[in-house]
């Protein structure tokens, strides 16, 4: 447990790498949302480096953790930089987003033979992304198996975008971005590339699990290695329930007999105060 105390961290802004001032962090991930978004508070900047990260679409790199494991939380671009000067500190604000700009920006024009499966047309997609690699294609096997491919020819014209999207609503699946790194898993249904992580008092669980109506909601000590659409279970004796105003439903109070899905994830942190935590929002998803 004594680990959970000795935090270290990283911080990359292009060719800046801070490792020893105070910064305070939110990182927000979400399937339901695009992009994820992060926020930096760095403390007592110096001048010269203040001016090096005031151009726009700056790269940026967040590792947090503990000793020798620090783990990647946070890649995108920056998007905006504000600089306060608040009682004796100088704060500089970064706001970043994930994969933002390549999903904003990038087209295709592109005719694809008839024939071609829905991964070779997702796996295109992906490469005129820069920045932007592919990850688990778990979610495009229901189209493989259902022998989901062109019957004649199509010319892809426009937003990359709005044709993964299509491809995502006609397919029957999900897709998001990790830290750089694309996703696709099944509506509704995990990933199964890494195993089931399980939430506990031994692997860190701050405070008591909330059972929803749809899942569960859980804090840990910060682990940077959990990904949206993995799987996870919780141990715990007791759980809270959180169904809003609606106390007459049955809600099953049993937080230990599901396996859960991840939607959300959000890391928060600060180097100089209390908070070195990650909360997960996860849906009932047990097959």
């Amino acid at each position: 447990m004594n680990d959970y105390f000795l935090r270290e961290y990283k911080l990359l802004i292009d060719d800046l790498e801070i490792t020893e001032l105070r910064i305070k962090f939110e990182v927000d991930k979400s399937l339901v949302g695009s992009p994820n978004l992060a926020k930096i508070d760095i403390y007592n900047l110096k001048e010269s480096d203040r001016n090096q990260i005031n151009n726009e679409y700056s790269k940026v790199e967040l590792y947090a953790g503990y000793k020798n494991k620090a783990k990647l939380i946070f890649k995108g671009e920056v998007r905006n930089i504000v600089h306060n000067y608040v009682a004796v500190d100088y704060i500089s604000t970064i706001f970043a987003a994930d994969g933002a700009l390549a999903l904003e920006t990038a087209t295709i024009d592109e005719t694809f033979p008839a024939g071609t499966s829905t991964e070779d047309m997702v796996t295109k997609l992906l490469t005129k992304l820069p920045g932007i690699s592919k990850g688990s294609m778990e979610g495009i096997k229901k189209c493989l198996t259902n022998k989901r491919s062109l019957l004649k020819s199509l010319l892809m014209s426009g937003s990359v975008k709005e044709w993964i999207d299509k491809l995502s609503a006609d397919c029957g699946f999900n897709y998001s971005v990790n830290d750089g790194v694309v996703d696709v898993n099944t509506k509704g249904k995990p990933l199964n590339d890494e195993p089931s992580f399980l939430v506990s008092q031994k692997t860190g669980m701050i405070g008591t699990p909330e059972v929803t109506e749809i899942g569960a909601n859980c804090t840990v000590y910060l682990r940077g290695e959990l990904k949206l659409a993995r799987r996870f279970k919780i141990e715990s004796p007791t759980a809270t329930i959180n169904v809003g105003n609606q106390f007459f439903r049955k809600v099953n109070k049993n937080v230990n007999s599901n396996t859960y899905m991840i939607q959300q994830i959000k890391h928060t942190g600060d180097t100089h105060a209390n908070e070195w935590k990650t909360d997960l929002i996860g849906v009932i998803s047990n097959a």
